[in-house]
């Protein structure tokens, strides 16, 4: 059975109807031109649906590959916004900047400049020791409340520490009470073998023994500078200072017979008095009685000051001991020093601006009065920094205490005068 299309509506039916049964229209006369137009159809229909299949095959190789796009490009924003805020984070420190949306408008006074600093409406005049606390900058209290370090007490006293397991932070205070201006601190300590001081200002004892910790405050806007120190000693049971003697050359005469090494060991008061003991290597020059240095003949001996001698805490430290003008006067007997002022063993000058009392002629003399040339002239370790000696090319030197050195007390400094292997010892004592 054929099939007609109808001309006007484009509906086919069979060709035994005598008109389109949807529009009505006539059936054509020509039926190979209607089977044609059948078949050119169907054709057309074919064309068609291949062609629609090949578009959505292209279209759907075309998503394909944009969704492998799309997902690499979000891939690598992703990494870049990642790496972008790690850096943001390690840089800005949390400044407040970031969450207003622009520069720290409230910089912290802890000591960390923020990354932008502005000029400050009331700048530091002072810097001081505010506060002691624990390393968590707890305030540290008695049983009763009040507080165990007030600062005006450390500042004067000092801070002892008698655990070694104890710490303690040092907390500044800033004047005036409004400052605004953002302060660097640094810290330092004079032995660190004695205690350690953290870049917080927390303060570990190491040792006994004594130190200082300096506090440097620098504004970061103006750059000034303000210290303080606080002196903290560490006196701790089981634990031992470094033994070290302030004089380690001695010189013993007719009017100093005897000395007490205990008074030259620093920090002589953190020591067990009774653990110390001397050993003198001659005994015929000098002998040794607890802590004390005793002349017997003129001559030198080296002595040994032992703390804790025999145990696992054991320490020593040596000195020079020079004995001269005891029992009869010199070793020979036959010579003996003298100044423009007399015979003596020692002198004193007082620095000030008469001549008469800043400096003296000092020579040495036979057994009838007579200077002795060819003395060879020496001095004590330290000595330049008190006085000045000037050979006058005669047998005589001239001593001139330094002006410069207002202050000091009672500084004592050596003159050795060596004649014929035999040295003769002069004390100088330094005033002010």
């Amino acid at each position: 059975m054929s099939k007609i299309i109808c001309e006007v509506c484009g509906s086919s039916y069979s060709d035994s109807e005598a008109c389109c049964p949807i529009c009505g229209t006539a059936k054509p006369e020509d039926m190979e031109m209607a089977e044609e137009a059948v078949v050119e159809t169907a054709r057309e229909s074919r064309r068609s649906s291949n062609s629609h299949r090949r578009g959505r095959t292209s279209r759907g190789a075309g998503v394909d590959s944009s969704n492998k796009m799309l997902v690499i490009i979000a891939a690598v924003l992703a990494v870049a916004i990642i790496i972008v805020g790690v850096f943001c984070l390690a840089t800005c420190n949390g400044c407040t900047g970031c969450a207003t949306g622009g520069e720290d408008t409230n910089p912290s006074d802890t000591g960390e400049s923020s990354s932008v600093i502005t000029e400050p409406k009331v700048p530091a005049t002072n810097v001081v020791l505010g506060s002691v606390t624990d390393k968590d900058g707890n305030a540290i209290l008695d049983e009763d409340g009040n507080d165990l370090y007030p600062a005006s007490s450390v500042s004067k006293n000092g801070l002892t520490i008698t655990d070694i397991d104890s710490s303690f932070k040092l907390v500044a205070r800033v004047y005036p009470a409004v400052c605004d201006e953002v302060m660097i601190y640094t810290y330092e300590s004079s032995d660190t073998s004695v205690a350690v001081v953290d870049a917080d200002g927390v303060i570990y004892p190491a040792s006994n023994g004594k130190a200082t910790i300096t506090v440097y405050a620098q504004a970061a806007y103006y750059g000034t500078y303000f210290t303080f120190s606080v002196d903290v000693t560490c006196k701790m049971e089981g634990f031992e200072p470094m033994l070290e003697l302030t004089m380690t050359d001695i010189t013993l005469n007719s009017t100093t017979t005897s000395f007490d090494m205990y008074n030259y060991v620093r920090n002589s008061d953190l020591f067990d008095k009774s653990k110390f003991s001397l050993e003198s290597d001659n005994t015929d020059i000098v002998t040794v009685d607890g802590t004390k240095v005793v002349a017997v003949a003129n001559g030198t001996a080296n002595v040994t000051m032992y703390y804790a001698k025999g145990t696992t805490g054991e320490q020593s430290e040596s000195f020079i001991v020079r004995v001269s003008g005891v029992n009869g006067g010199t070793e020979t007997g036959t010579y003996s020093l003298r100044t423009n002022y007399g015979v003596s063993t020692e002198a004193t000058i007082t620095l000030s601006d008469s001549s008469s009392s800043n400096s003296f002629k000092l020579y040495l003399v036979d057994g009838n009065g007579n200077t002795v040339t060819g003395v060879s002239w020496t001095y004590s370790d330290g000595f330049t920094n008190y006085a000045t000696s000037s050979d006058n090319g005669d047998g005589t030197v001239t001593i001139t205490g330094k002006s410069s050195t207002q202050g000091l007390t009672g500084k004592c400094v050596y003159i050795y005068a060596t004649y014929e292997n035999t040295q003769y010892t002069y004390k100088l004592i330094v005033n002010p």
